[in-house]
């Protein structure tokens, strides 16, 4: 498995796990009978952990044609800024809202020998809340966009994070003190802790289709699950 370089949301967890075990090294070396030294012991803790995403980013777009590339690009200007205004209203902020492409393409006759006009394309990321993600979607159709890209649901990397490493240490822990038992030992300190890695598996709605005009569109964030793996060197005794 290899290591990863921890952040520092999951540095801060990390710690926070390791507070759980750290009483075992409080007095220092661990106590042993005269010329005996502590075996080690390596463990892999793990755990996943279920969260509700937070936060969505809702991807659109504008499409509009033009017999010029100057009058396709006004059109699709004065549709997209209808779109950042609908979305303002909603009191997602002009900070959320990017612009994901813009991309002005000719058009072709049926034969593909003659440019007949241009399509212009632009893209908008707006980020917003789980919650509002339906609500964002049905304003910018009804402001004038034609395309919904997808929506992808995060959720802030501390959230489940902390109490994944503390159930990974709980369980490295529970490991460690089975094998010292079955040995006729215990576990009387932890030498190191570091994390192996970190996934978070989302479970985004996508819809890359023309976008319905029907109102409320019913949006689910659902669950993403957040794993950890840490790897765990205890020190083993009388």
């Amino acid at each position: 498995m290899k290591k990863s370089v921890i952040g520092m949301g999951a540095a801060a967890a990390l710690a926070a796990a390791f507070g759980m075990v750290a009483v075992l090294n409080s007095g220092g070396s661990p106590v042993q009978a005269a010329g005996t030294a502590p075996s080690l012991v390596t463990v892999y803790g793990n755990a996943s952990i279920s969260v509700t995403p937070t936060t969505a980013q809702v991807s659109v777009s504008v499409n509009n044609q033009g017999t010029t590339a100057q009058a396709a690009l006004n059109a699709n200007n004065a549709a997209a800024n209808r779109v950042i205004q609908a979305v303002e209203q909603l009191g997602v902020a002009q900070s959320a809202i990017a612009t994901g492409g813009l991309n002005i393409n000719p058009v072709y006759n049926q034969r593909g020998t003659k440019i007949t006009g241009y399509q212009v394309t632009d893209t908008l990321n707006i980020t917003t809340t789980a919650a509002q993600a339906g609500k964002a979607v049905d304003a910018a159709v009804q402001a004038g966009a034609n395309q919904v890209d997808g929506i992808n649901f995060t959720v802030p990397t501390n959230i489940g994070y902390q109490t994944a490493y503390k159930q990974a240490m709980a369980n490295a822990q529970s490991q460690a003190s089975a094998i010292a038992a079955s040995m006729g030992e215990r576990v009387v300190g932890v030498k190191s802790v570091s994390s192996m890695n970190e996934n978070t598996s989302p479970m985004p709605f996508e819809m890359n289709a023309t976008a319905a005009s029907a109102p409320s569109t019913p949006i689910m964030p659902g669950q993403s699950t957040q794993s950890v793996s840490i790897k765990v060197v205890y020190l083993i005794g009388h």
